[in-house]
């Protein structure tokens, strides 16, 4: 439950909000209410938002032939651009993690 509403509000968030990291407080919210453990808060977060940068990097960088990501992964010393949309998701998928993991120990302190 928690990674469908992560994800759904993740969504949601990142069509209204211009900036990258609107999702890390509805993953603080959404741990804070709705998960039950340490790990489910983690990875419920980690899964939704790497999930979503992923879909996201995807939906703008396959209309232009991957223009952008080729050059960024050659500047990056990476072989494909598909290792530059693996690492960022992972990246992103890592701070919403945490964020929920925050959101968690905060409930769980107070």
């Amino acid at each position: 439950m928690p990674f469908l509403m992560m994800l759904f509000w993740g969504i949601i968030a990142y069509f209204l909000v211009p900036y990258w990291w609107s999702i890390a407080p509805i993953s603080f919210f959404a741990a804070f209410f709705l998960c039950k453990t340490t790990p489910a808060a983690f990875w419920s977060g980690f899964a939704a938002n790497a999930l979503l940068w992923m879909l996201l990097i995807l939906f703008k960088t396959l209309p232009n032939e991957n223009l952008l990501a080729n050059k960024m992964s050659q500047l990056l010393f990476l072989p494909h651009w598909v290792l530059l949309v693996i690492v960022s998701s992972l990246i992103g998928g890592l701070f919403s993690g945490l964020s929920s993991l925050s959101g968690f120990l905060v409930r769980r302190a107070f």
